[in-house]
């Protein structure tokens, strides 16, 4: 029993019972005083006139003024007990909502730093990248054009362009850069996209090594490192599950929210399968 309620009267009841029997006793006990001097009457009936009821009245008199004390006070410590409860759990309360705000405010801190850190610094960097990309291969005209494949042509570079060559460097060069940000920030997103970013992180550096000649002339064993788009769906998918998350924990910041849901792939975003040959 965690003591008095508004709207659980079980102490309430409990003082009452006693008061009654309280009342009870005292009423007994002047019954019981005034049954003595009646049964002395009956044995001496000119002592009993003499005696009157008056003093019976006046322990009756006495009773109601003792119950009425006892009322009083039974009110007054319900009153306390009232005041004393709504106190301890308006403190109560008011300690639950300021946990809550610090905690909400701590996710908010981490979300928004995540956000501020990763999800859109990458998307810029790589559509910055992109459109370098997209220029390019509009410059080609050619449907079957992929960077990282014309990379391992002998000459195909040194045929090019002083302009299409600086390109091609700036390409590859930030696709290193946005390998850096997955392998240092993006710690804090959620493990769905895991795939996505090991995808990419492969695809730049093997980029790069195309790129200085490592990798020999054959692109062949290297044709499934194009760069998976599925991962700028799934970021951006991503970033809208956050962004929705940081508007509820700003509309209601002493609310205790359920976990957020974890990334849902969208269809779209699905990788294509990678080979995984069974170890002996």
């Amino acid at each position: 029993m965690k003591g008095f309620r508004p709207g659980r009267p079980f102490w309430v009841v409990v003082v009452l019972m006693a008061l009654l029997v309280v009342t009870a006793c005292a009423v007994t006990a002047v019954g019981v005083g005034g049954a003595g001097p009646a049964g002395a009457a009956a044995q001496r009936p000119s002592q009993a006139a003499a005696a009157g009821s008056g003093p019976a009245w006046k322990d009756v008199m006495l009773a109601l003024a003792s119950l009425g004390s006892a009322l009083v006070a039974g009110a007054a410590l319900l009153v306390s007990m009232w005041n004393t409860d709504r106190t301890i759990a308006m403190t109560e309360a008011s300690s639950r909502a300021q946990r809550q705000r610090e905690t909400n405010r701590a996710e908010l801190a981490r979300l928004e730093a995540l956000v501020a850190t990763f999800h859109v610094p990458y998307l810029v960097l790589a559509r910055a990248n992109n459109n370098m990309a997209q220029d390019l291969r509009d410059r080609f005209a050619d449907p079957g054009y992929r960077l990282l494949l014309s990379l391992f042509r002998p000459g195909w570079l040194a045929s090019l362009s002083r302009g299409d060559r600086t390109l091609v460097r700036e390409i590859c060069a930030t696709g290193m850069r946005l390998r850096t940000f997955i392998e240092e920030r993006a710690g804090g997103t959620d493990p769905g996209l895991a795939d996505h970013l090991a995808r990419a992180s492969t695809h730049f550096r093997i980029l790069w090594l195309a790129y200085r000649r490592r990798l020999g002339d054959d692109p062949a064993p290297f044709a499934r490192y194009v760069y998976p788009h599925q991962l700028d769906i799934a970021l951006q998918a991503d970033l809208g599950r956050i962004e929705k998350r940081i508007a509820q924990l700003r509309a209601e910041p002493e609310t205790a929210h359920p976990a957020m849901p974890a990334l849902v792939i969208p269809s779209g975003a699905a990788l294509d399968s990678w080979p995984n040959p069974p170890r002996l």
